[in-house]
């Protein structure tokens, strides 16, 4: 939304309401708008961005931004929440400013100090002796460490400084406008990108529950179903159960390569084709744990009577811990020779949990395709009701369906409760 930096005005009392020396410093002269120029460019945690601004190049952390979230310097050198943008800057450190003063005649007054610097400093500029690409440093901010000459600070004039689509030198007089309004308006175009990212996201949610729909849920209910029809054991042996379980991962995993493999070629990308096989034997590891458990947890639930509710329930419960157990099982062995399986950890925990209830949904409306237990209280029967006159593919299908149905119905309840960033589809 920014094209390439943030340009952001550091933060003041005046902007409190309660700095009345800037106030009335800026009455009696007109405010000359500085900002600082953040590389903020999405970078994984640890990446290094070399300073070309001195002849012994050094490697510095740049400055990261944390969501959608932009925090910003303050006078005293802490930073506003949501989070440090470096931890080991501390509030009140005085951390050096690497900057010389823009005119003789502020030399004397110039900040040297992160804890001097407030909106009513003098401009100060680069303080580099060698020749500087200006296009590639000018006004860029590290932050390698507490008490270390750790900036690089340049004055910007009002016309040509943008803060999202905010121009300064479009504003109504021009080189006088205040911080409070500034902050105001980016304030207000901060909202607007907030609403517009949480709508994307809400968007983007529909389309990942599709797409696992079609490369997985439905496949596995597909395969389940016609594993279980064309293996030949009686339902209540061990071996009718493997099967069915077996043939269910297979769907899983054939339907997430061959939509994976679909996709990336009306993408052009080929890339990655490790990650699409390693995620496709994660998830299928977890699927055979839950379909290997389905028909021993169904007749279990109705050799001691159930109602069809109750069943329905009782497998969705047993089936989301049966998932998983897969998964987590999954990482704790994958993770040491697969590089796109990571290694178990709380938040992918609670992440594959929530990911496991809605498979859990899945399941449970997989107990509808029995139309001989309790049909006057089965409600899905006549949606996805298997009948002994079906075909094998037909029955089949409707299996599939099922799985696709309860999938369905829970994801869409994750995406309209989670807030943004919150889901685990996010």
């Amino acid at each position: 939304f920014v094209p390439h930096f943030l340009a952001f005005l550091p933060a003041t009392r005046e902007a409190e309401g309660n700095h009345r020396h800037a106030t009335e410093h800026r009455k009696e002269q007109p405010f000359a708008a500085r900002a600082f120029y953040a590389n903020i460019m999405l970078q994984p945690q640890g990446m290094i961005h070399k300073s070309m601004s001195r002849k012994n190049s050094q490697e510095f952390l740049p400055l990261r931004r944390y969501g959608s979230e932009l925090s910003t310097l303050t006078e005293d050198g802490s930073f506003l929440q949501p989070a440090p943008l470096y931890e080991s800057v501390v509030k009140n450190e005085d951390i050096k400013i690497d900057v010389k003063a823009a005119s003789d005649e502020t030399v004397k007054t110039a900040p040297t100090t992160v804890s001097q610097y407030t909106i009513d400093s003098p401009d100060v500029g680069l303080d580099c002796d060698e020749d500087v690409d200006v296009d590639m440093e000018d006004g860029i901010l590290y932050f390698p460490g507490p008490k270390k000459r750790a900036f690089i600070v340049k004055s910007v004039s009002t016309e040509s400084v943008n803060i999202g689509k905010l121009n300064l030198g479009d504003a109504e007089n021009s080189g006088k406008i205040s911080v409070k309004d500034v902050m105001t308006e980016n304030a207000d175009l901060k909202d607007k990108v907030k609403e517009y990212q949480e709508m994307s996201v809400f968007v983007n949610r529909f389309v990942v529950t599709a797409e696992v729909v079609a490369s997985k849920i439905f496949p596995a209910g597909f395969c389940w179903q016609l594993a279980a029809s064309i293996c030949g054991y009686p339902e209540d042996t061990a071996m009718f159960a493997l099967c069915a379980g077996i043939g269910e991962a297979v769907g899983v995993l054939t339907g997430h390569l061959t939509y994976g493999y679909a996709k990336s070629k009306l993408m052009g990308d080929d890339s990655n084709k490790s990650e699409k096989l390693q995620t496709g034997l994660y998830l299928a590891t977890g699927t055979i744990c839950s379909g290997v458990s389905w028909q021993p947890v169904v007749n279990t639930l109705q050799k001691i009577g159930l109602s069809f509710l109750g069943v329905f329930v009782g497998t969705w419960i047993a089936c989301t811990y049966a998932f998983n157990f897969g998964l987590r099982v999954a990482r704790t062995i994958y993770s040491h020779r697969m590089e796109y399986v990571e290694e178990p950890t709380w938040m992918n925990g609670r992440a594959d949990f929530a990911l496991s209830i809605t498979i859990g949904a899945a399941t449970a409306f997989f107990v509808g395709t029995d139309a001989d237990y309790l049909p006057e209280e089965n409600f899905l029967i006549d949606l996805v009701g298997i009948q002994d006159s079906y075909s094998v593919v037909y029955g089949a299908f409707l299996a599939g369906c099922s799985t696709s149905l309860g999938f369905t119905v829970a994801q869409s309840l994750y995406n309209f409760a989670y807030p943004t960033g919150k889901c685990w589809v996010d």
